[in-house]
């Protein structure tokens, strides 16, 4: 079963997006429950982790969602993608590590829904959920794929850089990145750099060897791995675009 919540303040849009999920959902076979709201605060008093994802109106009347994201950061990191009218809140989007925004485009709101769609089953498909045990020096933390930004080694060290509710934490351990990689043999963590293993989800640009995370941080890339960083970054997309055909 895949639950969706669905939170807007405009009734006829809350029809037209359950639509949208659920013919999406018979195509794909997937049995599915969906659940409205009008309001962030509504929605709060429900426990958001049992959504497999969460649709946040950006520009509701009554609180918003950038500021119902930011509550539910605080406790959960159920994918939430936000629909809107305009991308001017980009920036905190990226804050709350939204996974999509979905303009309210007539004629292209329902391919960028099926999208949306897309990205969270094929994340859920390939298991980042799994947990994984961390004896950081900073004390005992489970951490999942999805909110590993990047690891970073340097003297002896490994930094893991993970997402937290509305921020990121650094975590230290004594270990090899070889280690690391080998640990969690995912298609969608990527070494990018002697010193540096990259979350491709968190990746919001490539340029010639540098690599832009939706954090705000820049990364290099060295030069006899960028080429298979960027296929495996073509690839990555390519999977996610492949799933919505």
């Amino acid at each position: 079963m895949f639950c969706v919540a669905l939170c807007d303040d405009n009734e006829d849009f809350l029809k037209l997006e359950d639509l949208v999920v659920h013919q999406y959902m018979e195509q794909k076979h997937i049995d599915c429950q969906i659940e409205h709201f009008k309001d962030g605060e509504a929605l709060l008093l429900q426990s958001v982790e049992n959504y497999d994802l969460v649709l946040l109106d950006v520009e509701m009347g009554k609180s918003g969602g950038i500021e119902t994201a930011r509550k539910i950061r605080k406790y959960s990191e159920v994918p939430i993608a936000f629909v809107t009218a305009h991308l001017s809140y980009s920036l905190e989007g990226y804050k709350v590590n939204a996974i999509r925004y979905v303009l309210k485009d007539k004629d292209n709101f329902s391919d960028g829904l099926r999208e949306c769609l897309d990205t969270v089953l094929y994340q859920k498909k390939n298991d980042r959920s799994k947990q994984y045990l961390l004896e950081a020096r900073e004390g005992k933390i489970q951490v999942r794929i999805e909110n590993l930004v990047y690891v970073e080694s340097h003297r002896h060290y490994c930094y893991y850089h993970i997402r937290q509710s509305n921020e990121t934490q650094v975590y230290s351990m004594r270990e090899k990145l070889d280690e690391i990689e080998e640990r969690f043999q995912s298609s969608v963590l990527v070494r990018i750099h002697k010193s540096y293993l990259v979350n491709l989800s968190y990746v919001c640009d490539m340029k010639r060897y540098q690599m832009q995370l939706s954090s705000g941080e820049s990364l290099m890339i060295a030069q006899p791995r960028y080429l298979g960083v960027e296929k495996a970054y073509l690839d990555y997309c390519g999977r996610i675009d492949g799933d919505r055909e």
